[in-house]
């Protein structure tokens, strides 16, 4: 994706990208006009993807999903979980963050990856606290979908933790409180934020009280098959 090649990669408070304009606008409106009837979404604990979010929704890209879509929005999203679950783009994706995975897991010789996407539905009093993500993750990308710049204000944020030695191997989310925020990146048509995982990569999403409230996104997550070994 040229987008992001052109992209360079903020160091602080963690190795960070945000985009704009990632897909080409025909093809983005093409995304939003096959996101899946929200009846087909499942909630994110339903999915196996945990309970502590309650007010977000997923549809997977795995064929057990897509066969519950009508034949147009299915061949459109099979052809696009083909690319976006690639081996060439994700050897792309971890290119970027060489540097932080690297310093995460040694050297990647021996490294399995291998990737997931979801569509996502958050919808009013969802929020996020601050969190490092699962240690499976080695890059997360998510892709904002709205229709326009009404919820630019409903984009993740990144942290810094007000204790500079308090790191998390990601398995909990922890109080805002905790965290000054650095940037809440704006909730924009055809976005993308990206950051490598490591036990600082700490974001979330500040809590949404906007009035039925749909908030429509693409997860991709670049995983490790074991992810042993030191995290920095």
């Amino acid at each position: 994706m040229r987008a992001i090649d052109h992209a360079c990669v903020q160091s602080s408070p963690f190795p960070h990208v945000f985009i704009r304009d990632v897909f080409p606008k025909s093809y983005y409106e093409l995304m939003r006009r096959n996101f899946p009837n929200p009846a087909l979404l499942i909630s994110n604990g339903e999915a196996g993807r945990g309970n502590n979010l309650q007010a977000r929704f997923v549809f997977e890209l795995k064929p057990n999903y897509l066969q519950t879509l009508p034949d147009e929005q299915r061949q459109f999203w099979s052809d696009f979980a083909d690319w976006i679950l690639c081996d060439r783009l994700r050897r792309f994706i971890i290119g970027k963050f060489s540097d932080s995975i690297t310093r995460r897991f040694g050297s990647l010789e021996h490294i399995e990856f291998w990737s997931d996407a979801v569509l996502v539905e958050d919808q009013t009093t969802h929020s996020m606290g601050p969190h490092t993500d699962h240690p499976r993750k080695a890059v997360t990308l998510l892709f904002y979908l709205p229709g326009d710049e009404s919820q630019i204000h409903l984009g993740t944020s990144i942290y810094r933790p007000k204790g500079p030695a308090f790191v998390c191997s990601g398995m909990a989310h922890h109080g805002h409180e905790k965290f000054d925020r650095a940037v809440t990146f704006p909730f924009v048509p055809n976005a993308l934020v990206m950051f490598a995982k490591s036990d600082i990569s700490f974001h979330g999403v500040e809590p949404i009280n906007d009035v039925n409230c749909r908030r429509w996104l693409l997860m991709l997550n670049v995983n490790v098959r074991d992810p042993t070994g030191p995290v920095h």
